[in-house]
């Protein structure tokens, strides 16, 4: 009956929908969410005298607060919000319930006038009475009306401010930084409700996860550290909250270990059985759970992952395939299926070029993806952006897509939900699929059945996602795949990657799938961690928007931001845009500051970023005795201006890709100086548009002699800064172009099945 109301209220029909509420009533003992939901009905059916009859009828089953809430709905309908919050603020007894009157308030304004009225109804609230309900209630609106995060982000700093430190609001401001690409600031917020939550799981686990965002691995090692010390492993829970950081921490083989502990200390434990089983399921060891299946469903038997692997169980058994102990061995057991799979598959030969992206949060490779669809789609080439997750907010990438009216699709939007079940896949491709792990077989049913329908001549992945959109253009027949590597793999990051490396590695022994990176040293570095042919991996540099560069350049004066400053045209600004991070090693670049300026009063120093170790990059500087000549303006939107201030930009890291901020200082005509980490030796003409210092093998106190000879020079000589400068500017457009990388790709894309194989079919 329930479910014939709400396919009337959906088709319009309220008041067939309010006679089917009404005779529910009769037949069954009136309930307040019952009620309250033929009110709320009626009222949408511009009917409120029948809402009040139904409020007098059924007035001796209510609580006087419930009767209030009731007459409230009533009175906003007929006067407003503002009103019907008043008179409850009025009549309502003081207490928690209080709040809740507000909050039902808000839930008949999002039902009849939408998430921003209800959204105001609650503001309006918390500004009279902040209480924390209020807050949790805006939050889940914003929630379940998709709002950007940086609406959530507001609505968790409000709370915060309120004094609620609860650990959801924590999560709700990590999560939208996250969101945003802004993972240091997520890890900074966490930090700050770890001191008033110090033994929240849930807050170490979400630390962890921004740690390795970060690429921090000393960091992720201190946290865990934090955790045991946190998490006493006296009950199942515990063990259950400990495996979720290990697992977050990609310690997948500590956490199935833990699993196992759990198991056998609580074996009655209904939470250390849901520990174990996450452990093994994430590690992929389905051979693990079937040993234990038989106890474990006499403790658990309707537990989620006990029933869904016990399925998966059967289909290996369906299928006469061994049960795999890890996900690395069940694509070597998949491997025959796969080829299987994909020798009939006839080639889709379509038209559309589909870029496959998992976000447009603002990070590097979006950017790059972004700029290749606009080069491409102004070149009148039938492309397009896939997302597999919406991530708009202010800033964000999809604003600039949508601008620049680049063709867009949400996966969420796209893919109806049981589309594979309902005949769009066939059945062997569904068999197929539902032996793959949980979450890779999702995204890969997802994109199958949205290639098959779309039918693209090319597959483009960028970043991780690459894999998976691989496999499903395999399976979808897609005859040209490209996975993009925008890193330099560096040993100490493979545990974080492993996953995507047994991906990489199944996929690639199709002849058409190439891997193409953006730096020779990252490719080299892909082909050392995948195993593959020396020179097999393609290159394939960045390209820029140059016209957009100087557009934003040109949004505040270079001038005016060194007056900012305090500094002069005499003075020679020695600057770098990066996050404050490790990896970055700003410790080293401030004391090559320190040594230059020592010997030449005119050097000062622009630190353009923001990070983990801000603070501590700040007490060194005043260490240094640095104050005065270095300035830490924060991380800036957009940052070409304040690249375009400075005369030198200078990069120290331990570890990059194909360095974007080397190319953009260059194509603004500023001269760099940087060590040899990465693709850095292909973004500099030695000598002519800055310094190449091949340093990096050396201990760190060296680097910094190193690279602080060859500043020293350049700082103290004006007339040969700008000679690099004009050299600069010419090279980076000439080499760096976005058309020029449009136009290498649109080669790779019409090479058909041509030299991609990589990896010997027998050696999966």
């Amino acid at each position: 009956m329930l479910r014939q109301a709400e396919q009337a209220r959906r088709s319009g029909n309220i008041l067939r929908h309010i006679r089917i509420l009404r005779d529910a009533l009769q037949n069954h003992p009136a309930t307040f969410a019952s009620l309250q939901a033929v009110v709320a009905s009626a009222l949408s059916g511009s009917r409120p005298s029948l809402a009040r009859r139904v409020i007098r009828k059924h007035a001796p089953d209510l609580t006087p607060s419930e009767h209030r809430v009731l007459q409230s709905l009533v009175l906003q309908a007929e006067a407003g919000t503002a009103q019907a919050l008043e008179h409850l603020l009025r009549h309502a007894p003081q207490g928690d319930e209080n709040c809740l009157r507000e909050i039902y308030v808000s839930r008949y304004t999002y039902e009849l006038e939408g998430v921003e009225a209800a959204l105001a109804t609650l503001e309006a609230a918390a500004s009279l009475i902040p209480r924390k309900a209020l807050f949790e209630s805006m939050i889940r609106f914003a929630r379940e009306a998709n709002l950007p995060p940086d609406r959530r982000l507001r609505m968790a700093q409000a709370a915060m401010a309120a004094g609620f430190h609860d650990t959801a609001f924590h999560v709700v401001a990590h999560t939208a930084f996250s969101e945003m690409g802004a993972h240091w600031e997520a890890l900074r917020i966490i930090d700050t409700g770890l001191k008033h939550n110090p033994r929240s799981y849930r807050l170490l686990r979400y630390a962890v996860a921004s740690a390795f965002r970060l690429d921090d691995l000393e960091l992720v090692e201190t946290l865990l550290e934090k955790a045991r010390a946190a998490i006493p492993l006296e009950s199942g829970q515990n063990y259950n909250e400990l495996i979720e950081v290990y697992t977050v921490a990609k310690r997948d083989a500590e956490a199935c270990l833990l699993g196992k502990a759990g198991v056998k200390a609580y074996p009655k434990s209904s939470a250390a059985i849901q520990g174990f089983l996450k452990a093994h399921e994430n590690f992929g060891d389905v051979r693990a759970i079937q040993a234990y299946m038989p106890r474990l469903v006499e403790v658990a038997p309707r537990n989620t992952i006990l029933r869904r692997t016990a399925r998966r169980i059967q289909n290996f058994e369906h299928h006469a395939l061994p049960v795999p102990r890890s996900d690395q061995e069940l694509y070597e057991i998949l491997f025959p299926e796969l080829l299987s799979l994909t020798r009939g598959t006839p080639s889709i030969c379509g038209d559309a070029i589909v870029l496959v992206t998992s976000s447009l949060a603002v990070g590097g490779a979006e950017r790059q993806c972004v700029a290749v669809a606009r080069e491409l789609v102004r070149q009148q080439q039938p492309a397009e952006i896939l997302c597999l997750r919406r991530r708009l907010y202010a800033g964000s990438l999809e604003e600039e897509v949508i601008r620049s009216k680049i063709p867009l699709s949400l996966l969420e939007d796209e893919v109806i939900p049981g589309e594979a079940e309902d005949g769009m896949l066939p059945a062997k491709l569904v068999d197929f699929l539902d032996l793959l792990p949980r979450q890779v077989g999702k995204e890969v049913r997802d994109l199958t059945a949205y290639f098959m329908r779309v039918r693209p001549r090319v597959v483009h992945g960028w970043q991780d996602t690459g894999s998976t959109a691989a496999l499903a253009a395999l399976l979808a027949g897609v005859p040209t795949i490209i996975m993009g590597g925008r890193r330099t793999m560096h040993p100490a990051w493979y545990p974080r990657h492993q996953k995507v490396r047994d991906l990489f590695r199944l996929v690639l022994h199709w002849p058409q799938v190439r891997l193409i990176c953006n730096s020779a040293m990252g490719a080299r570095s892909f082909e050392t961690w995948l195993g593959m042919e020396a020179g097999s991996a393609n290159v394939v540099m960045n390209g820029y928007d140059f016209d957009l560069i100087d557009r934003q350049a040109g949004t505040r004066s270079p001038v005016t931001l060194r007056s900012e400053l305090g500094w002069t045209s005499s003075h020679v600004v020695v600057g770098l845009a990066a996050r404050i991070h490790p990896v970055k090693r700003w410790h080293v670049w401030l004391r090559v500051l320190k040594t230059v300026s020592d010997r030449n009063p005119q050097v000062r120093g622009l630190c353009v970023g923001d990070g983990p170790l801000m603070d501590e990059m700040k007490a060194l500087a005043r260490d240094l005795d640095l104050e005065g000549k270095v300035q830490f303006v924060g991380r800036k939107v957009p940052v070409e201006p304040w690249i375009g201030a400075m005369d030198i930009l200078m990069m120290t890291s331990e570890s990059e890709g194909l360095p974007n901020t080397l190319i953009e200082a260059q194509a603004l005509g500023v001269p760099v100086i940087s060590n040899d980490a990465g693709g850095a030796a292909e973004t500099i003409l030695e000598g002519e548009t800055g310094h190449l210092v091949r340093c990096n093998h050396l201990p760190e106190h060296e680097i910094a002699e190193r690279l602080a000879e060859p500043l020293d020079r350049l700082a103290s000589d004006h007339a040969l800064r700008r000679h690099m400068a004009g050299q600069a500017r010419s090279f980076a457009r000439s080499r760096f172009s976005i058309a020029q990388a449009a136009k290498v790709y649109l080669a790779y894309y019409a090479s058909v099945g041509a030299a991609g194989k990589a990896l010997p079919p027998s050696d999966p």
